[in-house]
Order: C-alpha cells, then sequence, then structure tokens
C-alpha cells in the first residue's frame, strides 16, 4: 500500500470512530455487492494560519494533490478550494471548506 492511500486509509477510519453509521452503512453497501467508491472528501477548516485551507492542503500536495479551483459564495460567507490528484483521476477529490 503506498503511502497516499495508508493516509487516506487513516482517516476514514478516523472518521468512522466519530460517525459509527459511516462505517455501518460501508457494511451494509459491501454486504450487497454495491462497489463504493469515495469520489471526494470535503474538510471544514477555520480562517487560521495553522488550521486553514493552505496548512491543510500542504498534506494532500505531498501526495500529487494540485489546486484545481476556487468557489465563493458570498451569501453564505463561505470560501472553498479543490484539489485533484495529478496523476491518477481515480484518487478522491479533496474539497476544503473555509466559513469567513
Amino acid at each position: 500500500m503506498n503511502n497516499l492511500n495508508l493516509f487516506l486509509d487513516t482517516m476514514w477510519a478516523d472518521y468512522c470512530k466519530m460517525n459509527p453509521q459511516a462505517a455501518q452503512i460501508f457494511q451494509a453497501f459491501s454486504k450487497s455487492n454495491k462497489h463504493v467508491l469515495n469520489d471526494h472528501i470535503a474538510l471544514r477548516t477555520f480562517n487560521h494560519p495553522k488550521l486553514g485551507i493552505k496548512s491543510l492542503a500542504k498534506h494532500f500536495e505531498k501526495y500529487g494533490y494540485k489546486d484545481s479551483g476556487e468557489y465563493f459564495f458570498k451569501e453564505k460567507k463561505l470560501y472553498a478550494k479543490h484539489y485533484e490528484h495529478q496523476t491518477n483521476p481515480d484518487m478522491p477529490k479533496f474539497l476544503s471548506l473555509n466559513l469567513s
């Protein structure tokens, strides 16, 4: 298993610890022989240098992700950026959301 898969698997395990329903739903689909594809990951960030979009993006960029777009939702006071893997389009997209 490469480092990116290990990183994503660790994130999934942590998420399932906090949200056990996610693991139960995944298991239900798996038992039904349904293929589950994690096509994106959305993470909430804060307007802080150590907890913001740029600091979080560094963890994904070291695994080959690149900045692929930004979004402004003025009425919701939301700013977001999305990242895609540079060489493997099957890897999940990463979306970072930040309330202004």
